[in-house]
This record gives C-alpha cells, structure tokens and sequence, in this order.
C-alpha cells in the first residue's frame, strides 16, 4: 500500500491492544463455532436443528470441563437402570408416576443434586405447583434449589419430571452458554448457499413431503441471468442425464437432476457440479453427500422464521414489477402472515386441520402471482372480493 500512497504506512505496533490474545482467540472460537453451525444447519430437517445446537454446546462445555459425566449419562439415559427393590417409596405417587420417580432416585445419587428426593417427601406442595405450572423452564425451583443448581441440572430436573418440556429448556440452556444466534435457526437463502458453491461442489436438496425446489433454483438461475436444465431421473433417464451435464459443461449453464432417489446405481458416476434433489435414503452414495452442499427444504418453525423464509422467496426484480407498490407490500405482509399461520396450525394435528395438508410454496407462489395481477388490473380500487375467493375458495379452503 505504501507504493499507492506514500502516506499509507502502517505497523502492528499502533494496532488497538485493548484486546488481548486470550480474547482474540475466544472471539475467532465464537465466529468459527457459529460458521459450522450456520453451514451444518442447511442440511439438518427443522426437527434435528437444536439436537445439534445442544449437542454442539455440550461438547464445548464439556471439553471446558463445565460439564460432569455423570449428569450428561442423565440426560441421554434418565434412570434407567435403578433397582426398584432397594429404592425409597414415593411420597407423591398420584402425581409422580413410577418412571419419573424412578428419574428422581437416580438423580438423587448424582452429587450435585443429592437430596432432592427428600425434598419431595419435606416439600410436597411446592413441588407440585412447580410440577404443573406451564413453563417449568422459566419457573424457580422450590426452596433454595433455584440457588444450588447450575443450567445443566436444571435441565436433568425437567428431564426427570417433565419431559415434554425438555426441548424448550435444552433451547434455554443453548441460548444461555452459547448465545440467543445458536437457538434460533438462519433462514433459507438460497443465493447465499450458490456463492459458496463452486464448480466441483454438487448442491443437494434433501427433500421433504409436499417441498419442490425447482421454482427456486429456476428463479435464482433467472436472476442470474443463467440458464438451467432441468431432468426428474426415472426408468430410461440416465441418457438424458448425460447429455444435459456434457451440455451444462461445455456451455456454463446449470443441470438439475430432481429424485435421485429413484436412480441410486447411476449417482456414483457424478462427479460435476448439479444441483440435485433427492428424498432421504440410506444407499445415497456418502462420497457426494460429503463433498456436496446440502439443503433442507422444508418450512422453519415459528412464524418469524417462516415469514422471514416466505419473504426472501420474492427477489427483486418481483418485488418491482406490481405498479400498485404501497397496496402490494401490505397485501405481501399479509399473505406472508396467513400462509405462516397455516404452516404453525399443522404443529396441531387434527386440532389445526381436520385432514393433514402439506401446503407448500407453490401455493403460496401461486397467490403471490395472483396478488400482482388483481392489483395492476385494478387500479383504482383495492379488489378485495376478487382475491378472496382465489385465495381462499380455489388455493387453501379447497384443500382443507
């Protein structure tokens, strides 16, 4: 930089020294930790996404030496095991059922929480109301317990107790030691996931029920300004395959083989950059898995993530192209919102829909097109009528 300017002249001497080494490498620890996680996250199905924050977070504390064996083989295994013949009665059997108290004996012989099953027999009624109270994550401990216990045998108290709670205390526990970013998924971005590619890296969607990324990567490719071939491999398609990815080779365009599950024997031979999608199957050939980059599908869970999901789903150039800009932000946001309730109400089962129904992003696309073209045909009115009965009669309520 000194030929540039003679004026650019710099020394390590006059860097900042309000960081020390100790520090610095801490904050390169905390920026590699959360890369992995992002990249890893893109692979993983929503249900798996915390299992690896928690697991990623143990392993840490555990090689810091902040978390004992004894309570980590707790978590994984509760009290199986114990001795029935030798164990204490149960002093509350009519809301402590054998298995619990069963957790409850194994803990007490863990240091660190020996006592708690006398507790029980000293504390009846507040350990009942702390049983049943509805987020027993967030609610203190009876006695002086809230002050013995560290995060970890909190979360072996909830375990113990009330296992239905566990994955929100284990997103509490992560938030806590690792950071709120490490509890809360990134979005899907798929122009992200592209620039980290390159031309010997296959990119992989691991498909779902109801999910089809094809209008993605073609609207990505558009873009771009990129020209994607697309093949759904079969009985007799492997020819056609070949050709395409020769052709994709030569020319710099892209090559999307969608349901490679279904030609498992021709998928050792690829060896280019595709990107391929594929439903989950043992016999997937691990060499691409592991050189290639891959993606899950499917919707996030929490409206947030979903509307924020939804919402990178529209580039640019469609964000641009309805005349109608202040009515179409508020009809986008408002569709955003709709199509996220409808993808939380599934968590219900039969209490959110009678019949279960994948909806996906084609519908959601479909409605999204019909918003701009109702909107730049009309106006001078906003026509409410006119969409309500696409939107609500022919797309989702048809469905349901």
């Amino acid at each position: 930089m000194g030929r540039v300017d003679p004026m650019y002249q710099f020394s390590l001497d006059a860097s900042p020294k309000n960081i020390t080494g100790t520090e610095r490498c801490r904050q390169i620890n905390v920026a590699h930790t959360l890369s992995v996680y992002q990249y890893t996250c893109r692979g993983l199905f929503e249900r798996d996404k915390l299992l690896f924050a928690l697991q990623l977070c143990l392993r840490i504390m555990t090689s810091e030496n902040k978390v004992p064996k004894q309570e980590f083989d707790f978590l994984c295994y509760g009290g199986a095991g114990i001795e029935r013949a030798d164990q204490r009665p149960n002093p509350c059997p009519e809301w402590i059922d054998a298995g619990a108290w069963d957790n409850i004996t194994a803990l007490d012989s863990i240091p660190a929480c020996m006592g708690i099953a006398s507790a029980f027999e000293q504390g009846q009624r507040d350990w009942r109301a702390w049983f049943t109270s509805s987020e027993p994550e967030e609610t203190p401990l009876p006695g002086d317990w809230e002050n013995k216990v560290t995060e970890m045998q909190r979360i072996c108290i909830i375990r113990a107790l009330r296992l239905d709670r566990v994955l929100f205390c284990a997103s509490r526990f992560v938030r806590l030691n690792l950071g709120p970013q490490f509890a809360d998924p990134p979005p899907f971005d798929l122009r992200a996931i592209f620039q980290s590619s390159n031309h010997r890296t296959p990119l992989i969607f691991v498909l779902s029920p109801g999910v089809d990324p094809t209008a993605q990567v073609k609207s990505l490719a558009n873009d771009l300004s990129t020209n994607v071939d697309i093949c759904a491999l079969g009985q007799g398609q492997a020819p056609v395959a070949m050709s395409l990815m020769n052709l994709g080779l030569r020319s710099g365009s892209w090559v999307f083989l969608a349901n490679c599950h279904l030609m498992l024997s021709w998928m050792p031979h690829c060896d280019f950059r595709l990107w391929l999608s594929a439903s989950p199957s043992p016999k997937f050939p691990i060499a691409i898995l592991q050189r290639g980059i891959k993606m899950t599908t499917e919707p996030p869970r929490g409206l947030r993530a979903n509307m924020l999901k939804l919402y990178n789903l529209v580039g640019e150039e469609q964000f641009g192209r309805c005349q109608q800009r202040l009515k179409y932000q508020r009809l986008l946001f408002s569709l955003c919102w709709f199509h996220a309730l409808l993808l939380e109400r599934r968590k219900f089962k039969s209490l959110g829909f009678n019949v279960p129904y994948e909806f996906n992003e084609s519908d959601y696309s479909i409605c999204h097109d019909l918003v701009i073209v109702f909107l730049d045909e009309y106006p001078d009115e906003t026509p409410s009528m006119n969409l309500n009965c696409p939107f609500g009669t022919c797309v989702f309520f048809s469905i349901i």
